[in-house]
Order: C-alpha cells, then structure tokens, then sequence
C-alpha cells in the first residue's frame, strides 16, 4: 500500500523542470541574480493576475506583511503603538508582522464556519487606536472583503490583506488582495503558487506605497546610497521570479485539480463531523472564493483519527494547533479564559490536497474515514 502523501513537491513541481533549468542557465549567462528582467516580468505578470495596478517582490511573505506596515508608518498613516486587529486562529506570521512594526496586535475570534473574521467581530475591537485591519484568507478562503471593507472605510481603517494562502481566489469577481489599500502574498514552496525557496510580493493600487515598500526592501534606498529610511534587506531573486513565471502560467491546472478534490470530500465523506461547514452550507456558490490551499476538517478525537489515517499510510496536518495568543512569544495578549479560536484548533484536520495526488488517492482518504470508529 503506497503512502499518500499530505504534500510532494517534487511531483508537483516536476512538469516545470524542463522550463526552469532552461531560465536558469540564461539567468547564470547574464550573471544578473537581482533586479532583472524575471522579477519585472513576475511582477507585471502577478499584478494583473490580481487586478492591480502595481507589486513588488520581497524576501517572504512576512516580509510582504511587515514592509507594508512599516511603508504606512512612513507615510504618517500609521504611528508608533498603534492598533492592528489580527485573526486569532491564523499562522504567527500575521501577528509577527504587527509586532516587527512597533504596532500592538488585537485578536479578533473567527466566524466559526468559515474560519476566516468577519466585519461584525472586527467592529467590537475598534479603538481610537486601531488603524489596521488584517484579514487573512485562511485555508485559501477569501473573506467576506465587501463588508470589512465598508467598516475600515466607514472607521478610516486601512486595510491589508493576507493572502498567503488564497492567490487568485475571489468574491464578486474581485481578487484576493486587490480589496484592501495593500495585499501581501507568500511563495513558500508549500503554497499553491509555491516557489523554489521563500518569495513574497506586496501587491496595491498605490503607486507611492509601491515604491516606500519597494525602498524599505532595498535598505531603505529609492536610489543607491541614498537611503532615506532604515530598511530591510527583503528582495526577490531572479530565480524565484523565473520559476513563479512558470508556475502563474501554469497555475489555474492546479486550481481546478484542488478544486476538483475537495468536490470529491465534500461527495464522499459520509459524516457531517468531517465536513467543512461553510461549503457544505454554501455549496457551489463558494467555488470563486476558495483555492483550497488546505482543505480542513475537524473531530472531537482529532489524536485517534490522526493515529486511523496514519495506520492506513495517509498523511496529515494541523493548521494551526495552537492561537497566536496561546504562543510564549504573544503570550501576554492571551485571554483569561477558552476561546472560539482554543476550540476550533483542539479539532481542526488538513487532509491530502493538490496536484500530487490522483482520483484514487482522494477516494482512499474518504474510504479510510468513513471507517472510523472512534466517535
């Protein structure tokens, strides 16, 4: 019996080595391994893909997140202490972010059926101090943009949307990260749009931002030597950027094939317990909105059926086991008591999704949890 793996990025990224090692040999004959022609291609490229005017590439995707912030401190729209609400329950990158630009994260629980925070849970958090809101399309789930956006324009809130986990997906037709004032994407190797080592991009319909983010990434400097901010040494290569082209060309079979599989989960899984509840109470209308990046369950025994899947050679994740606020390093900003967030990461379950795997593969994990008996 063949292990299904829960990720393979040798398989997935295996129809595109023929094109990659191609670009690298030109990218080694120029010896020009920063600023260059790929990485203003991925850029125009990237930008259209969301339905923006403009991106810049950077390092990573909290790099993405915290360049951003700091390029709004510059611009005096956001000052030393200020409020930024964060979803409790996503990856510590968003709430890093916060902290890397002197700002104060405040947790906001999510919906409970989507995962993702919603306006009205944003709304009880905000002070005269709160100047951000940062969404995070979670799973690779876009958020209900339309009504945070009305309460960050209706408050004089910026909004900066983490999209590390949901490029391309959409609502109403609109991106993810062209809703907000600023979008920042992650390329981690693992993503949909996964890249040959960490890569981000700050994508915006502000031109001066563009180019603040862009100076920040660059030591600070809009020209060389000349550097009128202290910055950060956050650039995208021109081997990242070479193998994201190929990759975004190629990206829309990866969706269909994620959608495609979560099609089979939501089929096939018998028991409601397993089923992710915001697609099973919004069926097909939800296609535009989700990418499936993960494609997330839950269970009261989440360490028993861990222990089932793996006795059948399947593989699995948890994302996340804990909130941010549970980790020692935010640990101060921590509740007194349980939360929302505390109880949908006891249970939550990423089951095998992506190009990787077949039909077969697919219906072996339904077939397998099917059989749990431990309920």
């Amino acid at each position: 019996m063949k292990t299904v793996d829960f990720l393979a990025l040798n398989k997935i990224n295996e129809p595109f080595n023929e094109q990659f090692v191609k670009k690298v040999l030109g990218i080694l004959e120029t010896g020009q391994y920063l600023f260059g022609p790929h990485l203003t291609e991925f850029e125009k490229a990237f930008s259209r893909f969301c339905g923006v005017s403009g991106s810049v590439g950077v390092a990573n995707g909290l790099d993405a997140l915290t360049i951003s912030l700091l390029a709004w401190k510059t611009q005096g729209l956001v000052f030393e202490g200020d409020e930024v609400l964060v979803p409790a329950n996503s990856f510590i990158a968003s709430a890093l972010a916060v902290i890397e630009s002197g700002l104060k994260p405040v947790f906001v629980e999510p919906n409970r059926l989507s995962y993702t925070i919603e306006a009205n849970e944003c709304e009880k958090h905000i002070t005269p101090k709160t100047k951000v809101i940062m969404p995070v399309h979670l799973y690779g789930s876009i958020c209900q943009m339309d009504e945070i956006c009305d309460l960050a324009k209706t408050n004089n809130i910026l909004v900066l949307e983490d999209c590390a986990q949901a490029h391309g997906a959409k609502l109403d037709g609109i991106a993810a990260g062209a809703w907000g004032d600023a979008g920042a994407f992650s390329f981690y190797p693992g993503k949909n749009l996964g890249g040959i080592s960490d890569g981000g991009v700050i994508v915006s319909n502000d031109e001066g931002f563009l180019r603040k983010c862009r100076a920040i990434g660059n030591y600070g400097a809009e020209k060389k030597y000349a550097h009128k901010v202290a910055g950060l040494n956050s650039r995208m290569s021109e081997i990242t950027a070479a193998f994201l082209e190929i990759k975004l060309q190629n990206y829309s079979i990866e969706v269909k094939k994620r959608r495609h599989q979560a099609g089979l989960y939501l089929n096939h899984i018998e028991d409601d317990i397993f089923t992710q509840k915001f697609m099973r109470d919004v069926g097909n209308d939800i296609k535009d909105r989700n990418v499936f990046h993960l494609f997330v369950v839950e269970h009261q025994l989440r360490e028993s059926l861990i222990a089932h899947l793996s006795e059948n050679k399947i593989e699995s994740g948890i994302h996340y086991p804990m909130p941010i606020y549970r980790q020692e390093a935010f640990i101060n900003y921590a509740p007194e008591k349980r939360t929302l967030s505390d109880e949908i990461c006891r249970q939550v379950l990423s089951l095998p999704i992506g190009s990787h795997l077949d039909d077969e593969d697919i219906m072996r994990v339904c077939s397998v949890l099917n059989s749990f008996k431990f309920r």
